[in-house]
């Protein structure tokens, strides 16, 4: 977001969050990230799978 990232897309372009198989496994909350940068970014939770880079 300081690089002026505004949305998930332009977080997982920027920073390749949200990119890899296995942020379940990498998150220290044992979750995908994806809600949490939707959240921080003021975005809806998505109605498609919970996860986006695990389905």
């Amino acid at each position: 977001m300081d690089k002026g990232a505004k949305s998930l897309q332009e977080i997982k372009a920027t920073t390749g969050a949200c990119t890899g198989s296995d942020c379940k496994t990498l998150n220290p909350t044992g979750k995908c990230c994806a809600d949490d940068i939707r959240q921080i970014l003021g975005e809806q939770k998505s109605e498609k799978p919970k996860c986006c880079c695990c389905g």
